[in-house]
């Protein structure tokens, strides 16, 4: 089982993210919108509590001087004459008026020290209290004494009657003014007939109406009236004195408001708490006549329910809309979840055989070797396999990688990692075996060996297996990859075989060590120097060099292209080099072509490194700036690899160059892994047929067929074709029989230095 990726790449913007900020922003407008509810809802429902209080007010004091009317009228009345004498006549008279006016529970006339003179029929005189000696009417009678109008008495019970009442009083005087007498009646409350029970007249069901009054010298205050005292005891209602500071603030409102004309003061609400620390919204109105404050409030938790009622159906929707939302995110998560994994997969895993590719293998390198000392790193290369490539497409060479990559998988466990590395290289890291056993590696190879059936066709290949351990050889990735490559080279000159890196190998990377090292002042020792290797047209004649450069080192002596170059490139030494190369072998060619009166042309490699470098173009120009007016006969050589790394980026440069006059020239023509649409798309005038075909074409047949393929296509296609390494006669014999243009090899001449080069064509050209 292939080591699987895990990780998901990181998402620009996390969807729950965004979904908590919507959240929160939406919540906040809601809230901003709830509250602005909230206090048009609070305004309106202070303002129609003010109204309340004003309506019960104005009734009110419509009906209280009505009552002192009649009390006024019933008084005189019942002095004239002296008929409160007459028991019988009085109750009739008081009887009467009883009957008319049902809110009352009873009419009686009071000396002035507070003893009945005359009582309705409906109560016994000999039961009623002294009002002048009785604590909760003593204040209010001896008020009522000394005033002109009618005075409201403090609530209170009548056990005659069995009754709270509200007791009202006129005083009644003589012509000079003298109080004779006192006319007393009891207002019924809780009652269904009683005059406060209709003064409920609030739209709010839950509203409650008090009336409140100060009567003692202290300024206490006390319930005449509240409507909802069936809830709570009447005792302590109408008995105790408001706690302090209840409506403390909305009286000296009210006072700062009353005027001296009106009896009744402006109306006014607020928000207070009342006796039972119960936030309400209460509107409030103060008879000044009667000393008396109207008070309609409700409970702010009755605003609360009005706009919850109001807005539910909204809330449930936002929320609804919320949870959709969400469902809604969690699918597009999903949906980019999906998306990602495949995307990530098409990153991280090669397309042909869904294997893990090298990408993988960098970033998930980490996790495998975590908890683990020790590792080996298989470089898996395949042999031969070119040849079927090339002899059968690359349709039936796909098919057999994809066989490859399946029998591979079967190596494999979870603590294991298979990569495909490119082309017919797989690279396989595993848990080192503490038996050192070689049979991982044989079976390998054997199972690799098996035949394939495509196309009702049959293949064979083999592989070569290069092995490197950590932290034994080494300690890094990428150089357990150099080391199990290199060790992979030496498998394969015997091929089919494997090859682990051993102390054998030290001397080759120590020296490669030392290459790198030397490499960084090699160019300003001055140690580089260019030599030039002919190249002849089929007829013999000069057609142009190839610019080769050398190296002599003073500690290392002369290291060879095969050695420093590869070396070059990793280090990135190579743009300096090639700049080197490309300006060095100009001003050489320049000179020798103006020395001589010839042209010919120059063929520079151009190294991967080189052709990505920034301002390439401007650089590569200014170093050739003395072929400027024929820069037709520059070939710039490149390798099927460069479009490997970057296709995108290297055709727009090639073709740039191409139109600026330069030829390009396929170097290492048939080892690569497209050259076919290579040909169809680049800007190619020339195909170099590689050396290894070469060597081959005397004793391979399908090496010389695979030449003459290659010149057939060149011809087709109008590009030149040019064979490297040509050594023999026979080569050379056969090449020409095939129609290749030009030849370059030691059967001509060897690479050589300027003045070797300039005699050279001296000596061919007399």
């Amino acid at each position: 089982m292939i080591f699987r990726y895990n990780r998901l790449m990181k998402a620009k913007a996390n969807v729950f993210s965004i979904f908590s900020f919507i959240v929160i922003i939406s919540t906040l407008i809601l809230l901003i919108l709830l509250y602005a509810r909230y206090d048009d809802e609070k305004s309106h429902m202070l303002q129609q509590q003010k109204l309340d209080a004003t309506l019960i007010a104005r009734t009110s004091h419509i009906q209280l001087l009505h009552y002192e009317s009649i009390l006024e009228l019933l008084g005189k009345q019942l002095l004239d004459n002296n008929n409160y004498k007459n028991v019988k006549k009085s109750k009739k008279i008081l009887n009467s008026l009883l009957q008319l006016n049902s809110e009352i529970l009873g009419f009686g006339l009071i000396d002035v020290n507070g003893t009945f003179l005359a009582l309705s029929g409906n109560l016994d005189v000999k039961k009623m209290p002294n009002i002048k000696t009785k604590k909760e009417t003593r204040i209010s009678f001896e008020k009522a004494l000394y005033s002109n109008i009618m005075i409201i008495g403090r609530t209170y019970y009548l056990k005659p009657a069995k009754s709270w009442v509200v007791p009202i009083r006129k005083t009644l005087r003589n012509g000079e003014g003298k109080a004779i007498a006192v006319m007393t009646a009891g207002l019924k409350i809780h009652q269904g007939n009683s005059f406060l029970e209709s003064l409920q007249f609030s739209q709010y069901k839950n509203s409650t109406t008090s009336i409140i009054k100060d009567f003692d010298k202290e300024h206490k205050l006390y319930r005449l009236y509240y409507d909802h005292s069936d809830k709570i005891s009447r005792e302590k209602i109408y008995s105790k004195p408001l706690p302090k500071k209840i409506y403390v603030s909305m009286i000296d409102s009210l006072k700062t408001m009353q005027t001296q004309t009106q009896p009744l003061s402006k109306a006014y609400s607020s928000t207070t708490k009342n006796e039972w620390g119960e936030t309400v919204l209460a509107g409030i109105m103060y008879d000044k006549r009667y000393e008396i404050f109207v008070i309609n409030e409700n409970k702010i938790s009755f605003l609360y329910n009005k706009i919850f009622s109001s807005i539910k159906m909204y809330l449930l929707i936002y929320i609804l809309s919320l949870v959709i939302f969400y469902i809604f995110l969690k699918y597009v998560e999903k949906l980019d979840k999906a998306q990602k994994n495949r995307l990530t997969f098409q990153a991280t895993h090669d397309s042909l055989t869904k294997l893990p590719n090298r990408q993988y293998m960098y970033e998930h390198l980490k996790s495998f070797q975590k908890g683990r000392d020790s590792f080996e790193l298989l470089y898996i290369d395949l042999d031969n396999f070119k040849n079927i490539n090339d002899n059968f497409g690359h349709n039936i060479g796909d098919e057999i990688l994809k066989g490859v990559a399946h029998r591979l998988e079967k190596w494999i466990d979870y603590n294991s990692m298979l990569v495909r590395q490119g082309g017919d290289e797989f690279i396989i890291i595993k848990e080192l075996e503490q038996n050192n056993s070689t049979a991982y590696y044989e079976n390998i190879i054997k199972d690799i060996g098996s035949v394939y059936s495509v196309d009702n066709m049959e293949f064979t290949l083999g592989a070569s297996i290069g092995i490197s351990r950590f932290p034994v050889d080494a300690q890094d990735i990428t150089t357990l990859l150099s080391l199990s490559d290199m060790a992979m080279y030496e498998a394969k000159k015997q091929k089919n075989s494997f090859c682990i890196y051993a102390n054998k190998f030290r001397s080759l990377q120590r020296r490669k060590v030392e290459i790198d090292q030397e490499l960084y002042s090699a160019l300003k020792k001055d140690e580089f120097y260019m030599v030039y290797q002919p190249q002849i047209n089929s007829d013999g004649t000069l057609y142009g060099v190839e610019a080769l450069v050398r190296w002599d080192n003073q500690k290392l002596g002369s290291v060879g292209p095969d050695e420093f170059i590869s070396i070059a490139e990793e280090s990135n030494i190579i743009v300096e080099l090639s700049h080197f190369i490309t300006k060095k072998s100009a001003q050489d060619i320049y000179e020798l072509q103006r020395d001589l009166g010839l042209t010919f042309h120059l063929a520079i490699n151009l190294s991967i490194k080189q052709l990505f470098s920034q301002n390439f173009i401007q650089t590569l120009l200014e170093d050739l700036k003395l072929f400027e007016n024929s820069y037709e006969l520059i070939t710039l050589e490149i390798t099927e690899r460069l479009f490997i790394e970057d296709t995108k980026h290297v055709l727009p440069i090639l073709n740039l160059l191409s139109e600026k006059g330069f030829e390009l020239s396929l170097d290492d023509f048939g080892t690569g892994y497209s050259s076919l649409s290579i040909l169809r798309t680049l800007p190619i005038n020339e195909i170099k047929i590689d050396k290894s075909f070469i060597d081959d074409m005397l004793t391979d047949k399908d090496a010389c067929i695979l030449s003459e393929s290659i010149i057939q296509m060149g011809q087709n296609l109008s590009m030149k074709t040019l064979a490297e390494g040509v050594e023999l006669k026979a080569q050379v014999n056969l090449l020409k029989s095939q129609k290749c243009d030009i030849f370059q090899g030691y059967y001509y001449s060897k690479p050589l230095r300027k003045d070797d080069l300039k005699n050279f064509i001296l000596n061919q050209t007399s």
